[in-house]
């Protein structure tokens, strides 16, 4: 199965366009699509974006950002029938002009299609552990992610992105999306007030938000940002992580749980909107002109090892 998808950016001089570089990660997405039918209105407590907001996707762009992109994702057995699509579609639409690594986590090597990459665009598969528990592989996200920095980032890119694999590309991603530290608000639950929100309301988790706390409600499948805000995010969620397998407790959404508790306190500098995440079993409103990237239909009985 597909699960997790990283570009990095390089540093070193960038003195033409083509020579930027950004890095970006994909990954299976922690939990099956979390729907809230009622799609309320906004309302005192609204905690989702107004329509100005989602027509801001364009903003605070930088200009010649210094990067220059590389990926890199894992795929589980399963998910490698969506790796083909988020990669011909990523080369379409994603940083075009930079260069991109992408490095592939896969319990399957064999598996990885092969794909015409452009000019400065390459890959790297690496071998990982299979998993009986979709779960498991959730809650190892922010440790990969914390040692690929560590190990193989650390002073060569400036941006990363973490990207779930089980998705596509349908418009252009480009240098507006970049910043300090990078969240998307969740396409489920933009529109929807926080004590909608399913947040780890269990006080002995390390993911715990009280009821009358949290203002968004971010999704797991795409964290994004310079090298050492991510790093920073990653290792704080993998020891909460890690205090909570070692208390005998699994928040709600995995790492998805705590990723939120930690953008509660350390707010993202950049905040894309639904397009930038959403879902093709989901209608688009007529407020939202494009959709640039979005999970894909698909039925989590057959693809997930277990329920």
């Amino acid at each position: 199965m597909p699960r997790y998808f990283i570009l990095e950016t390089e540093r070193g001089d960038t003195p033409r366009r083509n020579r930027r570089h950004i890095q970006l990660v994909g990954r299976e997405p922690s939990s099956p699509s979390k729907i809230d039918s009622s799609q309320p209105k906004d309302q005192q407590g609204h905690c989702g974006p107004s329509e100005q907001d989602l027509e801001q996707s364009k903003s605070d762009v930088p200009s010649e950002p210094h990067c220059s992109p590389k990926p890199l994702g894992q795929v589980i057995t399963r998910y490698v029938r969506f790796l083909k699509d988020f990669l011909e579609s990523a080369e379409q639409h994603f940083m075009v002009g930079y260069r991109v690594h992408y490095y592939l986590f896969t319990d399957r090597p064999n598996k990885v299609p092969v794909v015409t990459l452009g000019e400065g665009r390459q890959l790297t598969v690496i071998k990982t552990a299979s998993s009986n528990r979709w779960q498991e592989i959730s809650l190892h996200r922010m440790g990969m992610i914390e040692k690929l920095i560590e190990e193989k980032l650390r002073n060569k890119a400036d941006y990363i992105f973490s990207l779930d694999v089980d998705s596509k590309f349908y418009a252009h991603w480009g240098a507006e999306s970049l910043g300090d530290l990078v969240g998307v608000l969740h396409a489920w639950y933009f529109r929807t007030s926080r004590k909608g929100f399913p947040y780890e309301r269990r006080p002995e988790s390390q993911a715990f938000i009280p009821i009358e706390e949290g203002d968004y409600y971010y999704g797991g499948a795409v964290i994004g940002g310079r090298l050492d805000k991510v790093l920073k995010l990653a290792k704080t969620c993998r020891m909460q992580l890690e205090a909570d397998r070692a208390n005998q407790i699994e928040a709600a959404w995995q790492e998805e749980s705590h990723l939120n508790k930690y953008f509660l306190y350390n707010k993202p500098t950049k905040l894309l909107s639904p397009e930038y995440l959403w879902d093709d079993i989901k209608w688009k409103p007529s407020y939202m002109k494009v959709v640039r990237f979005s999970q894909v239909v698909k039925n989590y009985a057959e693809i997930r090892p277990n329920p």
